[in-house]
């Protein structure tokens, strides 16, 4: 019963948005497939939310005891994209999982991570953009040591997903040099 209500929820997307506290509460369930499942669902619900609540929580569902509920969790913190930057330690260190779909799922989510920061990067703040720069220079050197084929992407999949991470990297960096450039002209 309870995974037949969570796919409904799911299905609603945004408009399910008041029982989120509920389904984020299923995360400490006994049974891995209720714990996939809302993981799921609040990757799905709270994608067009724009604060979403449970970045937390599925944060630190990237250490569950199964791998099926861990790599959901990476999957669904990729689809909540730049509202879940804060999660970039921990989808990185999930790129060292034992799992092949947990890894490849810390992979894509990483990606849109990176994606959603350079959508974003004149609306962060000096420590978002400091934190930014160091969180995504890790999650690159990390994922340069993985192997694509393994992972299940295409070289050319690989690449796009390792530029994206670039890109995002060279976007942080840009506007923190512009902003200094811009304080030491004012000071001048």
């Amino acid at each position: 019963v309870r995974l037949s209500v969570i796919d409904i929820l799911r299905e609603m997307e945004e408009e399910a948005a008041p029982a989120v506290p509920q389904i984020i509460r299923l995360l400490k369930d006994d049974n891995s497939e209720v714990r996939e499942s809302a993981v799921h669902a609040l990757g799905t619900i709270e994608e067009k939310i724009e604060s979403p609540s449970s970045v937390p929580r599925l944060t630190e569902t990237l250490k569950d005891e199964k791998a099926e509920v861990r790599s959901f969790a990476a999957w669904s913190l990729g689809n909540l994209a730049e509202k879940s930057k804060s999660a970039v330690p921990q989808l990185t260190e999930a790129l060292k999982d034992d799992n092949l779909k947990v890894k490849t799922s810390a992979t894509s989510a990483l990606e849109y991570i990176a994606e959603g920061y350079r959508n974003q990067v004149e609306k962060l703040s000096h420590q978002e953009l400091e934190t930014g720069i160091i969180n995504l220079e890790t999650a690159l050197q990390e994922i340069e040591k993985l192997n694509s084929e393994e992972l299940g992407f295409t070289k050319k999949a690989f690449k796009r997903i390792k530029l994206s991470v670039q890109r995002a990297l060279i976007s942080l960096k840009k506007e923190k040099d512009s902003r200094l450039t811009s304080r030491v002209l004012e000071w001048m």
